[in-house]
This record gives structure tokens, C-alpha cells and sequence, in this order.
């Protein structure tokens, strides 16, 4: 369950700030609903790091349960 809906992209001046995100919550919005990472395509030998930032209103809590959760590459040995 996520607990707040996307309702506001900022980007800022950061690499790559275009996967970064911020959900914020609004007063009569819905409360919970998901979320999915953009898909993008590394050229070899680079990474991509996207930052996600939940903002809850006063008296909220943010919860984040995670149903799936996949990564490409290959596994840390």
C-alpha cells in the first residue's frame, strides 16, 4: 500500500533527476495507491540512482509495502 499518490515531479539540477520523484499528499486526494520506477536504458559501465521522496500531511504516517520488487544486472557477490 502506498499511502500517497504522485501529484507533484520536481527536478532539479542533480544527473539523471529525471527519474527523482516526490508524492506528496493533498487534502481530499486519495490516501493510497502504487507507484512503478521509470525504465531507462544505462550504457555499459554506468549507473542510474533515483530518488524518491514521500511528503505526508500533518498527523500522517507514510507506509510503504512492496508486493514485487525486481532489479536488473547481475547479483553482488
Amino acid at each position: 500500500m502506498l499511502t500517497l499518490l504522485e501529484s507533484d515531479v520536481r527536478r532539479t539540477q542533480m544527473e539523471h533527476a529525471e527519474c527523482d520523484r516526490t508524492f506528496m499528499s493533498r487534502p481530499g486526494s486519495l490516501q493510497n495507491g502504487t507507484f512503478n520506477a521509470p525504465t531507462f536504458t544505462n550504457p555499459v559501465g554506468q549507473s542510474r540512482q533515483c530518488v524518491y521522496t514521500f511528503v505526508a500531511g500533518p498527523r500522517q504516517r507514510v507506509e510503504l509495502v512492496f508486493t514485487a520488487f525486481n532489479l536488473r544486472g547481475m547479483h553482488p557477490e
